[in-house]
């Protein structure tokens, strides 16, 4: 096997050794790990020079690609580039992601429907590692910010997924965090400007004749940007750089290289320069499609030779490109607009399609009924082959050329909703923000306001998604009283997200009833959820008996948030069985059909549905998984929540260190959404992980923080807050018995008026922990174990028993405590609740016993990571190792590769054995 490296080449990159050393040590280790960089730099500071030292790597296959700013609006450019020469290994894929991607590059013969985003991002994903085997990949693509959307998403994708494979992906831009949506979670690799030593180094090498003085004024000019003094010396003439002619004072950098270049063209013949902006204006400059231009506008073949000889323009493989894409730009900026536009009509005279549309559309100043129908079918070209930022981005340019207002707000609402299906919610609340001052009538100021809503509700604006969704039914209502309800409905979601239950309550009550059998279908789900949230049990149940006979038979990926939502509900009524039903159904839906934007919530649901009946290794799983989505879709409200909830989950188990980092990342989200509710969770969270560590005084201030918010926005359902219990318990730990007694008496009428399990439960356990008198503490204990036995709560019972061989402690009656003790430090030892194990084992000893470990059938089980068990799931149900990959949006590769940990970790060497080990888990669980 030939070595791998960087190979020589003719270029020598001054000041960047430590860049070439890291790609060259990255691309030596690609046999033994997949990885990923991002290069992110200003224009010419030597990215492309870095990805063309990369491309001679020796030992490796090289696939290249370019964003180049006229491509930014076909679908799926970039990837074509890329997986075009991987060819050979599509019949390797598995036909849904071969059909899919073929679809969507275009070079399918017979497309079934549109491909699923997501389908074609695992299909690139095992192409790579596919291609990998056979010899060790290289991926390389430039000027990122020029990217097509849909490229983009794949690209990222995959990058964040590489594990075993043999790939290595190097990305470069300018301002890739804007491209990463704020936050770059790979590997990045700044590139900073050039010391005063390396830039004067790089003077001397190129200019060796230029005197000392005119070196000192061009290296402090040039900035350290390598480019900038590349250029900034070819456009000195002679008599400069040896100091017989004084130097002008000299712009920064990017200014300097504009004019240096504009300077050049400015010598160049004028048919010279028109044929540049033909090149400059072309998205796609092959030989064949320029010389055809030419002839179009009357230019002679050969206008383009001055810039040739210039080294201007170069020839690479059947198209031509310019010397750096920064000179495409300086093109196009210097021709007049007569020039620019006159370009642009030559190119839709000689070209089809997309490409077209966005020609003509260049070429146009107004309303241009051409312009919009082309765009138009660009735009459903682009969706149908499910590159939603490329068709948002051509629906907003189509609304530029409509010919009125109506048709135009009709655009632009069509542009949101597929931003907001590419995850891109601030262009949809500008653009619906926009059309809401231009809609001439209330029906549509309303089916706008529906998507403003959604758009302000999903970035992480509740308060201001309530305002626009209750102004538009105002609007509306009037008008068309069903568009009025459906809008309403929809604002009961943002008013629980803004912590604000009384006014969900209030907007869930107004809601018309316009069904025989209840409430509408577009109202029954959210006045369930308001009910729910608000105590009234009786009325939810009346509302999820319909819910549930209408999703009983529908389908669970166009009605993910009605199951999601249905689910919670489920689940604060103690209807755990039937919540786990729909959330399974929507995830396993979301697997198979590649549709991963419903699992968010799902997962979020979901993970909460098993930390309550005690599978905490599952919730860690869903919610692990859960925050991984939430983060790569862009969608914070979910994320703030998910890791709530993986802080919940780290302060009982007490990973302080874990804990820590997802408080941290909730109150970032705080920081930059408006969200009552994750500011509740985030203080409970806090209290509940400091109850675990036995700092009472801190808990209960920061649960009396929660209850207050809460109770404040309406909250009444103590299921939907159970920190309720934990209050009492805190102030009562403090000694603070009046505190304690008052946080139980709302409790105790909470669970008056729902008559729940749990709540029953709790509340007759924290009534025996205040009891004064033995005999009243027993009786108490007794019936919050009966109501245990009514649902399946292990942490909750655990804690029962805790604080029940405590009492038995305070009352003297140690030999009584320690079996209550024993079985309390068994269940929190088999949820990996340490610090609670290690109290109740504490109390245990205090009671005259050792504590005793019983043996437990699979222990091994909470070494694994949230990947691994997923993993372990997966083939313990039956899946083979390609089936696993494609329903967890991974490799096989890296699917063996968790598998192998697996094995390792758990002892075993089938998958039988697996699947054994996580029956015997479920059993105990249960």
């Amino acid at each position: 096997m030939s070595p791998r490296g960087l190979a020589p080449v003719a270029e020598r990159l001054v000041g960047r050794d430590r860049e070439l050393a890291i790609l060259h040590e990255m691309i030596h280790g690609i046999d033994g790990r997949a990885g990923a960089l991002v290069i992110s730099g200003a224009p010419g500071m030597g990215k492309s020079a870095l990805l063309r030292h990369a491309a001679a790597a020796d030992g490796v296959r090289v696939v290249t690609a370019r964003g180049v700013e006229s491509e930014i609006t076909l679908p799926f450019v970039a990837l074509a580039d890329l997986l075009l020469p991987l060819r050979e290994f599509f019949p390797a894929l598995p036909i849904s992601q071969r059909v899919a991607l073929e679809s969507a590059l275009a070079i399918s013969a017979e497309v079934p429907g549109p491909p699923n985003p997501y389908a074609v991002c695992a299909a690139t994903l095992t192409l790579m590692a596919v291609a990998g085997e056979q010899q060790p990949l290289l991926v390389l693509v430039d000027d990122l910010h020029w990217l097509d959307s849909g490229s983009l998403q794949v690209l990222q994708f995959v990058a964040r997924r590489l594990g075993g494979e043999h790939v290595l992906i190097v990305l470069a831009g300018r301002d890739v965090e804007e491209q990463f949506g704020g936050r770059v979670d790979l590997p990045l690799l700044q590139l900073e400007p050039l010391t005063t030593t390396e830039a004067v180094r790089l003077v001397h090498e190129r200019t060796p004749e230029a005197r000392p003085h005119v070196v000192d004024a061009v290296v402090e000019a040039g900035g350290g940007n390598p480019l900038a003094l590349v250029e900034m010396l070819a456009a000195l003439p002679p008599t400069q750089l040896r100091g017989d002619e004084p130097l002008t004072s000299q712009p920064p950098p990017a200014v300097l290289l504009d004019r240096a270049w504009a300077e050049r063209l400015s010598g160049l013949p004028a048919y010279t320069k028109e044929a540049l902006t033909l090149v400059a204006a072309c998205e796609d400059a092959r030989f064949e499609l320029i010389e055809t231009a030419l002839d179009a506008a009357g230019l002679p073949i050969d206008a383009l030779a001055p810039a040739e000889e210039l080294r201007l323009i170069l020839s690479e493989g059947d198209r031509y490109a310019f010397r750096h894409p920064v000179l495409r730009a300086v093109v196009l900026r210097t021709a007049s607009a007569t020039v620019r536009r006159t370009s642009f009509r030559v190119l839709a005279e000689v070209t089809t399609g997309a490409v077209q549309a966005w020609y003509l559309a260049a070429s146009s100043t107004g309303p241009d009924r051409g312009a919009e129908v082309g765009l138009v079918a660009a735009a459903r070209d682009a969706h149908a082959r499910s590159a939603f930022g490329t068709s948002a981005r051509t629906w907003r340019r189509a609304a530029d050329f409509a010919s009125g207002p109506p048709r135009r707000v009709e655009l632009l609402i069509q542009a949101a909703v597929d931003a907001m299906l590419a995850g891109s919610f601030r262009d949809a609340i500008r653009w619906t923000d926009h059309a809401a001052h231009i809609a001439p009538d209330a029906c549509l100021r309303a089916d706008v306001g529906l998507a403003r809503g959604r758009a302000y509700a999903w970035s992480g604006d509740p308060d201001r998604a309530l305002s626009v969704l209750l102004d538009a039914a105002a609007d509306v209502d009037p008008y068309d009283p069903d568009r009025a309800e459906l809008l309403r409905a929809e604002a009961v979601f943002p008013a629980v997200l803004a912590g604000d239950m009384r006014r969900a309550l209030k907007i869930s009550d107004a809601l018309v009833a316009s069904d025989p059998e209840g409430p509408a279908a577009s109202t029954v789900v959210p006045r369930a959820f308001a009910l729910c949230r608000a105590g009234d049990v009786a009325g939810a149940e009346e509302c999820l008996t319909i819910a549930m006979r209408r999703l009983a038979d529908a389908e669970p990926l166009r009605n993910a948030v009605s199951f999601d939502t249905v689910a919670e509900c489920l689940i604060s009524l103690e209807r755990f069985d039937a919540a786990r039903g729909l959330l399974d159904r929507v995830v396993q839906s979301g697997r198979v059909e590649h549709v991963p934007v419903v699992l968010p919530h799902a997962l979020s649901t979901r993970s909460r549905l098993e930390r309550w009946t005690g599978r905490w290794a599952a919730a860690h799983a869903d919610a692990s998984e859960a925050h991984r989505w939430a983060t790569e879709l862009g969608m914070p409200t979910v994320r703030g929540l998910v890791a709530t909830e993986l802080a919940m989950l780290d302060g009982a188990c007490g990973r302080l260190g874990a804990f820590a980092q997802h408080v941290r990342e909730a109150e970032e989200v705080l920081n930059t959404v408006s969200m009552g509710g994750l500011e509740i969770w985030l203080l409970a969270a806090r209290g509940l992980e400091a109850l675990s560590r036995g700092e009472s005084v801190a808990a209960a201030g920061h649960l009396d923080a929660a209850f207050v918010r809460a109770d404040r926005g309406g909250l009444a359902n103590p299921s939907a807050m159970p920190f309720a219990a934990d209050r009492v318990e805190a102030h009562f730990r403090a000694g603070d018995r009046e505190r304690a007694l008052d946080a139980l008496q709302w409790l105790t009428d909470g669970a008056a008026r729902t008559g729940l399990s749990w709540q029953r439960a709790v509340t007759a356990r924290c009534r025996g922990l205040l009891s004064t008198e033995r005999d009243e503490a027993l009786e108490f204990f007794d019936v919050a174990l009966a109501a245990h036995e009514e649902a399946t709560m292990p942490f909750e019972r655990a804690r029962t028993l805790l604080c029940l061989g405590e009492t038995l402690r305070r009352f003297r009656r140690p030999a009584a405590a320690r079996e209550p003790l024993t079985d309390a430090a068994d269940l929190f030892r088999r949820l990996g609740a340490a610090p609670w194990t290690e109290r109740a084992e504490t109390e245990l000893s205090a009671a005259g016993l050792r504590p005793v470990h019983k043996a437990e059938p699979a222990p091994a089980l909470a070494q694994l990571s949230p990947q691994e068990w997923r993993v372990a799931q997966s083939v313990g149900s039956g899946l083979s190792n390609a089936e696993a990959a494609s329903a967890l949006f991974l490799s096989t590769k890296t699917v063996e590769a968790h598998l192998t940990r697996v094995y390792r970790k758990l002892g075993v060497r089938s998958r039988s054995e697996v699947a054994r080990l996580l029956a015997v888990h479920e059993q105990l669980e249960s």
